[in-house]
């Protein structure tokens, strides 16, 4: 990272809603969004959520993105061992490993920890695909400037956490079901 972008960086901690997606993503290479609620970060761009999973599961994840890409719009796909999403980002390369405020760690199918960064895993995700799917906190601002409010903001404008709900949504797959999928959910002042 080059000075000026270190000088951005701690001018940015402060103004996390005034930020470009270099600089969040330059804070998290260096560790400063760890575990910060991100719903009120980059406002104006595009967010996403993060979906890892092993390549032989790629195909058949898309499909059922495709099927069902009301609750999972896919931004983008990427190929096996692909670390950055070129069509997502304009200047600075983006990398799923250490661009994220937080990593949740599942083991055994089990949550294990969060981490600030994927770098111990690097030769792991070499066979892992990355989908980005869109999500709700990217139409927040247009939701509150039409009058309608989220209970998540508190009364400076901030976002405590982003309310998720556990809902019993079908969800289609060919023959195979799915319930019981998680889904954010942007309650309007309830």
């Amino acid at each position: 990272m080059d000075h000026s972008d270190t000088d951005n960086a701690k001018y940015a901690k402060d103004n996390l809603t005034r930020i470009t997606t270099n600089i969040a993503r330059a804070l998290s290479r260096q560790g400063a969004l760890f575990k910060t609620v991100t719903a009120n970060v980059c406002k104006g761009y595009v967010q996403a959520n993060i979906v890892m999973l092993p390549s032989k599961h790629s195909k058949n994840f898309a499909e059922f993105c495709r099927i069902n890409s009301g609750p999972l719009p896919v931004l983008f796909a990427s190929e096996r061992g692909q670390f950055d999403a070129p069509t997502l980002t304009r200047s600075t390369p983006s990398d799923i490993r250490t661009d994220l405020e937080a990593y949740d760690v599942i083991e055994n199918a089990k949550y294990s920890r969060t981490v600030p960064n994927l770098d111990e895993y690097t030769e792991e995700l070499k066979d892992f695909c990355f989908y980005y799917l869109g999500s709700s906190v990217s139409f927040n601002d247009r939701l509150l400037s039409a009058g309608i409010p989220l209970r998540y903001y508190d009364e400076n404008g901030d976002v405590a956490n982003t309310s998720k709900y556990k809902l019993s949504v079908t969800c289609r797959l060919d023959d195979v079901r799915v319930k019981d999928t998680d889904f954010t959910i942007d309650p309007a002042g309830t």
